[in-house]
């Protein structure tokens, strides 16, 4: 626990007691010249007297007063709590504690790079994505259908960079891990939006329990024709080994399956639906997509989540 929620329970506790003194029964020792309270009453008065087991009284009024600014420590403690990663000198330790905190808007907040540093970066949190909570590492809006913009975004995927803030109308120029402690997140999500303002609707996803350090462009690009990891196609909802693009100059660019449908990224075997791939994994070797990603147009973006 936090000192900070220590602090505040440590507050409360000190004004229940209070609270319970001052409304206990009362006995007839005297304290200043006031009766002294009932034995099992931690020292209350009639007249409104607060005896320390110091020995010390404090009159009523004192007593208010107290009571007032340790009830003003602990709003003060539960909000700088409840506001955690709202300011560079409050961060919080991830984008989810963040949505567990009671923050559900998507937006830019600050978190700490490992639990062993202070140091703390701008971030971009998806709240409204698959119960909120994750962080947005790598962006890219649609690009043509020629195969030197799949050559640009074999360049971009293949670079890592310092993590920073990736809003979603943008293309970044790497994918931004770098400083970030990897070990403590442990899911990830290859994600497909029909446009900067749509949440992920298509994607695939994997978890490891024992961090993301070492995965394949998460935390470093592997190779062409590589394992990343088993992944669940969100649109199939079929597990398959995914791959790092087989092939850049074919080109084969992203991840995909079998030898080779893309399924995020470029494939030159295109479908009816065009070269870029969302996620349809249910058959080989066309690009593997929906009618969906046609259907968007030029507004599509690529997006990579960690959590």
């Amino acid at each position: 626990m936090s000192s900070l929620k220590l602090l505040a329970l440590f507050s409360l506790c000190v004004i229940l007691r209070l609270t319970v003194a001052e409304d206990a029964g009362t006995s007839s020792t005297t304290c200043g010249g006031s009766p002294d309270p009932a034995p099992d009453a931690q020292g209350c008065s009639i007249t409104g007297n607060f005896v320390f087991h110091s020995g010390n009284c404090v009159g009523k009024n004192e007593l208010d007063e107290l009571k007032a600014r340790l009830q003003e420590l602990s709003d003060r403690v539960s909000g700088d709590v409840s506001r955690r990663g709202e300011s560079e000198e409050n961060p919080a330790m991830s984008c989810r504690e963040i949505f567990l905190s009671g923050s559900y808007t998507s937006g830019l907040y600050w978190v700490r790079l490992s639990a062993r540093d202070e140091g703390a970066v701008q971030v971009w949190c998806e709240m409204g994505f698959q119960d909120g909570g994750w962080l947005r590492i790598f962006n890219m809006m649609a690009k043509g259908a020629s195969t030197d913009q799949a050559a640009e975004m074999y360049d971009i995927i293949t670079r890592n960079g310092p993590i920073q803030a990736v809003l979603s109308n943008t293309t970044s120029s790497a994918i931004y891990t770098q400083g970030l402690d990897l070990g403590m997140y442990h899911e990830v999500v290859y994600g497909w939006a029909k446009s900067s303002a749509d949440v992920v609707s298509h994607y695939g996803y994997y978890r490891d329990d024992l961090g993301l350090k070492g995965h394949c462009y998460i935390d470093g690009f592997c190779g062409d024709n590589k394992v990343v990891a088993t992944m669940t196609s969100s649109v199939t909802k079929e597990k398959k080994e995914i791959k790092t693009g087989n092939d850049p100059t074919y080109p084969h660019v992203g991840l995909g399956w079998s030898t080779q449908q893309i399924t995020w990224g470029y494939d030159l075997n295109t479908s009816p639906h065009g070269h870029w791939a969302n996620w349809y994994t249910s058959s080989c070797c066309l690009t593997g997509n929906t009618a969906d990603i046609r259907d968007a147009g030029s507004n599509w973006r690529y997006t990579i989540l960690i959590r």
